[in-house]
């Protein structure tokens, strides 16, 4: 989203009750029942569908929706846009995900590291959130006169169940912790080789969607990723000392490259001095 475009009142209001709501809740499930990191990711990964697919449908719309405006990948499974949606949802399970807990943890490590919603709240909670959905799904259909296929939704629900179960998997089987912890370095050159790589996704997908031949590419390349990125969680989950230093440089790294780089792509620094 180009930044003079999100940086309006109405967005800047959205950002509370549809993101950071939804965050929260992930994060006070992570600190009720002390969730792993690869857990979080899955969960992220759960959130990205419910938002770009259920909510804003920009998975399932064949020419963009609102402040997103990315061409069609053209590859479209049951009116699903497979190569963004598999692009989108990683990028938000570890950047709005994952990465915003881990800053929060920095900033104010008691706020996160124990429960802090409670049942009253949560009884506030979901209705605005169910509220929220069903205000921008009516506002998205109404505005593109787009009805998604019952394919493309049954597709996304199977995802969310899979990825659900995987999720309860993961938290349940026994994690054996490493001998000793690693090296920062070496979660420094993995967060940075993910980041590189990553990164000229984010590139043709914003710049060059559109292009047939881009397609497969793109879908096994962020299939792939996803993959690593589970994995480098999971790694992280056994690490006996994972120091609050080395969860700072992987934030710095996720978000430096596929939030502010992007930005700058699509909102010139003339813009931006300019806005």
């Amino acid at each position: 989203t180009p930044a003079e475009k999100y940086l309006t009142p109405f967005n800047l209001l959205l950002t509370v009750p549809f993101y950071g709501l939804q965050v929260a809740v992930i994060a006070d499930l992570a600190a009720r029942y002390r969730l792993r990191w690869k857990t979080v990711y899955y969960l992220g990964l759960i959130y990205g569908i419910l938002e770009e697919g259920f909510a804003v449908q920009t998975m399932l719309h064949p020419s963009g929706v609102g402040n997103v405006n990315v061409p069609p990948m053209l590859t479209r499974i049951l009116g699903l846009d497979v190569a963004w949606a598999v692009y989108i949802d990683v990028f938000h399970s570890v950047v709005s995900v994952v990465s915003t807990i881990i800053i929060i943890k920095l900033i104010w490590p008691s706020r996160v590291s124990e429960p802090f919603l409670r049942k009253k709240q949560y009884a506030v909670i979901v209705p605005i959130l169910v509220a929220v959905y069903a205000a921008i799904i009516i506002f998205v259909v109404g505005a593109t006169r787009y009805i998604p296929e019952a394919g493309a939704l049954v597709v996304l629900a199977l995802a969310c169940a899979s990825l659900g179960y995987l999720a309860v998997r993961n938290q349940r089987k026994t994690i054996t912790s490493l001998s000793k912890p690693v090296p920062t370095r070496r979660y420094l050159f993995w967060a940075l080789g993910l980041a590189l790589g990553f990164f000229p996704l984010t590139i043709i997908v914003l710049t060059g969607a559109g292009l047939p031949a881009l397609n497969l590419p793109v879908i096994i390349f962020t299939i792939a990723f996803g993959y690593l990125f589970s994995a480098f969680f999971g790694r992280m989950d056994t690490d006996p000392q994972l120091t609050e230093g080395k969860q700072l440089w992987i934030f710095l790294i996720f978000v430096g490259f596929w939030l502010v780089f992007p930005t700058i792509l699509r909102t010139p620094l003339s813009s931006l001095a300019a806005y």
